[in-house]
């Protein structure tokens, strides 16, 4: 199952998180507003990075190429890649 972040203002998505197998049955966000869990129906928890910096620090840590222009449109949700 995924969910998605969405700018309440603007109406832009803005990441998808992948993860829990089943239905999700909560979400919540950080007091600092820079992890999102998300806990499903089949007993999984799922911590999430949600601030720019860390999420380009986690996928530098585990990509062992340069990404694609593509996924950087898809997944990083910027036109050129950093």
């Amino acid at each position: 199952m995924l969910a998605k972040l969405w700018d309440l203002g603007s109406g832009q998505e803005l990441a998808t998180l992948y993860g829990n197998a089943g239905r999700l049955s909560d979400i919540d966000f950080s007091p600092d507003g820079t992890r999102v869990a998300t806990s499903g129906e089949d007993g999984t928890v799922r911590i999430y990075a949600v601030r720019t910096d860390d999420l380009l620090a986690l996928a530098r840590a585990c990509v062992t190429r340069t990404l694609t222009r593509e996924e950087c449109r898809k997944y990083l949700h910027v036109a050129e890649c950093p």
